[in-house]
């Protein structure tokens, strides 16, 4: 019998397990592989990016998370967007880091920032699904469909479009049982990179 799983919003005290445990879940992810593949990276800097991801979007915008038990088992990174000023200060943020670092894998980085900003919809308010990831170990018992499933509730309730770009035909299927559609554009990363498929949840 599964545990039953329990899905509701991450808070302060959760930062340190909660980033713990998105960086192990999202390690295999289609860009994060993409992203970090054959390019060198102290692992220092990316245990400390993802703390300071996780904690920085627990205090601005939203990160739920479910558990069984102790165990987190998936975590889902939700932004309300307002405008995508916010997205193209990431780039410029994470810009500056590559310069003083000067590491390859942090201007490839730039790069898909830029091309996620660019193509981000100019239709506000919506719902961003920024990331979802779930334990590999936990994949296929239900997580993720609970994370997407909860917030999904919320935004109807508000009756809040909701916006996500899957990495995988694979996830777009997934997604699309949620209701969300397929848009026809894509956007493709270079470099033998992975090609995200913008979808709406309207």
């Amino acid at each position: 019998m599964e545990p039953r799983l329990n899905v509701r919003k991450a808070e302060a005290a959760d930062r340190e397990r909660v980033a713990a445990a998105y960086d192990e879940a999202s390690a295999d992810e289609a860009v994060r592989a993409w992203l970090y593949g054959g390019l060198p990276l102290p692992p220092e800097m990316v245990t400390g990016y993802f703390a300071e991801f996780i904690s920085r979007s627990i205090d601005e915008d939203e990160v739920w998370i479910a558990k069984a038990g102790d165990e987190v088992w998936g975590v889902a990174v939700w932004i309300e967007v307002h405008d995508v000023a916010r997205f193209e200060a990431e780039a410029d943020e994470l810009a500056a880091v590559a310069e003083e670092h000067d590491l390859p894998v942090l201007r490839r980085g730039v790069r898909a920032l830029r091309m996620v900003a660019a193509a981000h919809p100019r239709r506000y308010p919506h719902l961003y699904l920024h990331s979802i990831a779930v334990d590999p170990r936990r994949r296929g018992r239900g997580a993720g469909a609970a994370l997407l499933a909860e917030r999904l509730r919320l935004a109807d309730e508000a009756g809040m479009p909701v916006y996500l770009e899957a990495s995988t035909e694979r996830s777009a299927r997934l997604y699309e049982r949620s209701g969300f559609t397929a848009e026809e554009s894509r956007i493709a990363f270079p470099e033998d990179g992975p090609v995200l498929i913008p979808m709406w949840r309207r």
